[in-house]
C-alpha cells in the first residue's frame, strides 16, 4: 500500500511540488537581503502612541505602521505623489530608507502562496503541501522496510545507483521536508481560519515590545 501511495501520488504532485519548492527557495533569500539592508532597532517598552506621535511629525497620511519578521519598522503612507513605504527609526520616527521589495519577490510571493488563483490557489498549495507530507511518510515507511527495520535506519542502502541515491538523499532531507510541510499546512490553516491580516495596525496594538511579527 505504501508503495502504491508513494508512486501514484508522486506522479501528479511532482510538478507542483517542484514549483512551490523553487519559488520558496527564491523567497528565502529576501530576509537575508532585508537584514543586510538595514539593522533592526531595539525599542524597549515604547508605546505605540509614542511611536505614532513621532512618526506623525515626519509623515502625513499615515495608513499603517508595521514590524517585519526581521525587526524592521515600516510606515505605510499616502501623499500627493502616491502611496509609499519607508523603513523608520522607531526611536525618532525618522526615515532610514525607502522600503521596497523587488518585482521578482512580489511575483514569487503571489505565485508561492496561491499560483495567482486567489483562495482557490491557496487551497491548491495546501493540497500540495499535504501531498508532500503523505509522500514523506509513505517514503519513510518504504525506506524502513527496505533497510530491514528502524534499528537499521542509518545503515547504507543497497540496490542500484539510482535506488541508493534516492534512499540516501531522502534520509538526509526527511527532517527538513517534514518541517517544511507541517509549517506550510499550519500557515495555510491560519490563512483560512484567522481573520487577522499580515500587518499590525496602530489602533489595535499595545506595546511595541509585544508586537506579533507580521508576514510582509
Amino acid at each position: 500500500m505504501s508503495r502504491l501511495i508513494h508512486t501514484w501520488l508522486a506522479l501528479p504532485a511532482a510538478l507542483f511540488i517542484i514549483l512551490v519548492a523553487l519559488s520558496g527557495l527564491v523567497l528565502s533569500f529576501e530576509p537575508i537581503k532585508e537584514t543586510m539592508a538595514g539593522a533592526s532597532v531595539e525599542t524597549g517598552q515604547m508605546s505605540v502612541a509614542s511611536l505614532a506621535a513621532k512618526v506623525e511629525q515626519t509623515y502625513q497620511g499615515i495608513e499603517q505602521i508595521k514590524r517585519t519578521n526581521n525587526g524592521l519598522f515600516v510606515v505605510s503612507y499616502a501623499s500627493d505623489q502616491g502611496y509609499g513605504e519607508d523603513q523608520i527609526n522607531p526611536l525618532s520616527g525618522v526615515k532610514i530608507q525607502a522600503y521596497e521589495k523587488s518585482a521578482l519577490y512580489s511575483w514569487m510571493q503571489r505565485f508561492h502562496r496561491s499560483f495567482f488563483m486567489g483562495d482557490n490557489g491557496r487551497m491548491l498549495v495546501a493540497i500540495v503541501a499535504f501531498s508532500l507530507l503523505v509522500l514523506s511518510i509513505s517514503g519513510l515507511c518504504l525506506m524502513v522496510r527496505r533497510l530491514g527495520g528502524l534499528k537499521h535506519f542509518f545503515k547504507l542502502a543497497k540496490g542500484s545507483l539510482s535506488q541508493k541515491l534516492h534512499t540516501e538523499l531522502s534520509r538526509v532531507a526527511l527532517v527538513g521536508i517534514l518541517a517544511s510541510t507541517l509549517t506550510a499546512l499550519y500557515l495555510s490553516a491560519m490563512t483560512f481560519l484567522s481573520t487577522t491580516h499580515s500587518a499590525i495596525s496602530i489602533s489595535t496594538c499595545g506595546e511595541l515590545a509585544g508586537f506579533t511579527r507580521c508576514r510582509c
